[in-house]
């Protein structure tokens, strides 16, 4: 391995130890050293994951601080010491805090009774167990998920620009208080509901790899009549999805395949989840659409300057989630 290697090898194993750990870390003297967690806070990159939160919205233990990988973008948290050295090696950078503090209003909830996308089934002196059914990218059947919350713990997911719902009191035995923040708009990328990064792009050019478009290049569009025409781009998106995120992978009968979240819409306004096997979709017909394990940590998207938006992803049609 060559020697300048070294220093970009050793940082991304820091984010991944610090990713795939329950506890908190902090670097000293070159080694990576565990700090006991004061409260059970999920990690980072499971919140995003798991509860749908925005890396804004994400919650670090008390006296740590939330930032994220140079190189891929991943979410973790850290002692403000670690913090400042990561920033300095030009490995991370610090995520700025909004102020959780302001809330707009607030109300009891009890067993049995839903807020956000979290159903209570019980109130324990010091966290609230409950079933959590993140929509995105793909929402699952039944309740959801049980989860252990706690104070400060968000219900709800804001990567769709919803206001944060953050549970601030726990009234055992009877209710719990949940407050409504200030949303922080949709963050850049917005929800993991775009394209894999295996996609290949249909351009005059020939075919690209997704990760390779850019703003300004020229990519097959179709018009509002239905022709298809040559588009320039305008806007491009990349989404870290981490590391356990899943797409549909969509067969047509005339071979064609396409890897996509499950949101991703079509081009003729319904979602890549909603197409069925024997659907007619493009001019061919599907012949399965199952949803698999996803390889890459990041998702991609492209928006032509057409009135539809709409573009060739491994020669089928689809639409954007960038407007």
């Amino acid at each position: 391995m060559p020697s300048h290697w070294l220093p970009l090898v050793l940082a991304q194993a820091i984010f991944l130890s610090i990713l795939f750990s329950h506890a908190s870390f902090a670097i000293q003297g070159g080694q990576i050293i565990p700090h006991n967690q004061t409260a059970a806070i999920e990690p980072p990159l499971k919140q995003m994951e798991v509860y749908g939160v925005s890396i804004n919205n994400i919650t670090c233990s008390p006296g740590l601080v939330l930032m994220t990988s140079a190189f891929d973008g991943s979410p973790a948290c850290v002692t403000p010491a670690t913090a400042q050295k990561l920033v300095e090696r030009g490995w991370g950078a610090i995520v700025p805090r909004k102020n959780l503090s302001t809330f707009v209003s607030s109300a009891n909830y009890t067993v049995g009774q839903k807020v956000g996308v979290f159903t209570i089934f019980m109130i324990n002196q010091d966290n609230v167990t409950g079933y959590y059914n993140n929509p995105y990218p793909l929402a699952r059947p039944g309740p959801g998920v049980l989860t252990t919350m706690h104070v400060n713990d968000i219900l709800n997911p804001t990567c769709d620009g919803s206001a944060p719902l953050v549970i601030t009191a726990i009234n055992y035995p009877d209710s719990i208080t949940v407050s409504k923040g200030i949303s922080g708009g949709v963050p850049v990328g917005g929800c993991p509901i775009c394209l894999s990064a295996a996609s290949v792009i249909d351009t005059p050019a020939g075919g690209t790899s997704i990760k390779l478009v850019k703003d300004g290049m020229t990519v097959w569009s179709i018009n509002q009549n239905g022709a298809i025409v040559r588009a320039e781009v305008i806007k491009t998106g990349r989404v870290f999805v981490g590391y356990t995120h899943k797409v549909i992978d969509l067969r047509l009968a005339d071979g064609r395949e396409l890897f996509a979240s499950a949101s991703h819409p079509t081009y003729d306004g319904r979602e890549i989840k909603d197409l069925k096997v024997g659907d007619r979709y493009d001019g061919s017909t599907v012949v399965s659409a199952d949803l698999v394990p996803y390889n890459f940590t990041h998702t991609y998207d492209l928006l032509p300057n057409t009135a539809t938006g709409d573009y060739f992803a491994d020669g089928i049609l689809v639409g954007s989630t960038l407007k």
